[in-house]
């Protein structure tokens, strides 16, 4: 006696830093008293065009909020977080108790996680960047989704300030994007 059994089989793909699975049902035949055939799996290998710096586990991923819970927690720990990116601004320069100078860096903000219908400026994380590698960064425009891997080197007035390593482009905002297309049209 035959009896038909639905198996589920699964497809996963590996797109842009995202495993994607999928269910696929398909159909078998039992056998009474076969073997179960035995499946070798081998671990996929990493795209090596993925996005720079997505793949490194030296940083521990986090909220941008929940930095801002116990900053003195935080101090001396690598972070990665993604984010809005708002505008570069030196307000978080020249301080004397987190020294980074403006001759040597550059500040950015990111927008608030927690406030969706507005775009507010999280003003509390300060977050540097070395002036050295800002070349890379300055077409980076008000909505644009970043990724900001860092180390958080002082809590001065109840705030973490990171020494960002990393600052990646993710995605472009859709706003960005268009006028971007437009003005490669216009040329």
């Amino acid at each position: 006696m035959k009896t038909n059994i639905c198996a589920l089989g699964l497809i996963v793909a590996l797109t842009s830093g995202s495993i994607i699975a999928s269910a696929v049902p398909a159909q078998q035949q039992a056998k009474p008293k076969a073997a179960a055939p035995t499946a070798t799996i081998k671990s996929a290998q990493p795209a090596t065009k993925v996005q720079q710096g997505i793949l490194d586990t030296s940083y521990k991923e986090v909220s941008p909020l929940s930095l801002l819970d116990k900053p003195d927690g935080w101090v001396g720990e690598k972070v990665s977080f993604q984010a809005g990116f708002v505008s570069f601004s030196p307000y978080a320069l020249d301080y004397d108790k987190a020294m980074r100078s403006s001759k040597d860096f550059i500040a950015f903000l990111i927008k608030r996680p927690d406030v969706t219908h507005h775009v507010i400026p999280m003003s509390e994380i300060k977050l540097i960047y070395p002036r050295k590698k800002s070349d890379s960064v300055m077409d980076l425009e008000s909505g644009d989704k970043v990724l900001v891997k860092g180390k958080v080197f002082s809590s001065a007035l109840g705030d973490p300030w990171v020494d960002v390593d990393e600052l990646v482009l993710l995605q472009k905002s859709p706003e960005n994007a268009k006028k971007k297309k437009k003005n490669v049209d216009l040329e």
